[in-house]
């Protein structure tokens, strides 16, 4: 298999725990192609308040561990707002990164799901929005940043396993089918498993 761009919403184990799966504990990264990982990585200052600085390191090491089609070392990239990628008959606009609010004067939030990237990507004419588990700052800078034209779409990723949908966001959203992730890692002692919807 041939992947040709791999998207890391942000750092929580949850969200980049299969790259990590395959590439160290299945020993399965020698029989795939990765050309490019795509990772923002969170600033500094996200990263002192969270904790979160075992994780990203996870990341960075991990993506070493894959070939391109070259049999060099995956490529590492750090996307950024506006940037558009074509990957044969499929594009992802990037549509939010944590930089564009952590200054942001009364939207700054200490919450680590806000350094999630938002990617809208179109697959064979249909269009999915998906912004990882991203909180009330990211949901306020995608309804300051675009219209609901452009947030139209035939599928929705609601954020953070359903556990934050805001009503005024919700509403800002049309989308055709809206997508749950389930809750289920209290074996990892870390959610309750009764909550998944």
């Amino acid at each position: 298999p041939i992947i040709e761009g791999w998207f890391i919403s942000h750092a929580h184990e949850d969200h980049f725990g299969a790259m990590e799966e395959i590439a160290t504990k299945s020993n399965l990264a020698n029989q795939i192609v990765v050309e490019g990982i795509y990772f923002m990585e969170p600033s500094k200052e996200m990263q002192d308040i969270n904790n979160d600085r075992e994780s990203i390191k996870y990341i960075k090491a991990t993506h070493k561990l894959f070939k391109n089609q070259e049999g060099t070392q995956a490529g590492f990239y750090r996307p950024q707002f506006g940037q558009r990628y074509y990957f044969s008959d499929i594009h992802i606009d990037v549509c939010m990164t944590s930089e564009q609010f952590a200054n942001e004067r009364g939207l700054y939030t200490t919450d680590f799901n806000d350094t999630s990237l938002w990617l809208k990507t179109i697959i064979e004419g249909q269009s999915f929005l998906c912004g990882g588990d991203s909180a009330q700052t990211g949901a306020r800078m995608i309804m300051k940043t675009f219209d609901k034209a452009y947030c139209t779409v035939d599928f929705f990723s609601v954020l953070h396993h359903a556990g934050n949908v805001y009503d005024y966001f919700t509403e800002f959203v049309t989308a055709h089918t809206a997508i749950y992730t389930t809750w289920r890692f209290a074996s990892n002692g870390y959610g309750n498993p009764n909550e998944s919807p």
